[in-house]
């Protein structure tokens, strides 16, 4: 009799077990908010450098305005350090971009990837 009743609980133990696996898993492509990932800069010359993102999922929402910002200042905020805006459509991928522009010689700055 404990046997069985041992049996039971151990049956009612791995379908637990079961429907928890489940119901937690869930398609990690599926982002409510963008994924992207701000690389490196390389090609730092005096002309300027070369800004590199990647852009993993674009989630779901509206994206109305995507680019670079950099500032002197840790983390760079989009409306007050300098920043480029890419006018075309986002889709997943590496994203490079020249700046040739407010960058200054014997500065260190922060950049950041921004949607």
């Amino acid at each position: 009799m404990i046997s069985a009743g041992f049996q039971h609980v151990h049956k009612l133990f791995y379908v637990f077990a079961i429907t928890i696996v489940i119901c937690s898993c869930h398609d990690l492509k599926d982002f409510d908010q963008p994924l992207i990932f701000t690389g490196e800069v390389t090609g730092i010359d005096t002309t300027g450098a070369d800004f590199y993102a990647k852009i993993v999922d674009l989630g779901n929402h509206e994206i109305l305005e995507y680019g670079f910002v950099w500032d002197l200042n840790p983390n760079p905020k989009v409306n007050d350090a300098e920043k480029y805006i890419i006018r075309e459509t986002p889709d997943p991928g590496i994203i490079k971009q020249r700046i040739t522009t407010t960058l200054r010689p014997g500065y260190n700055y922060h950049v950041r990837f921004y949607f």
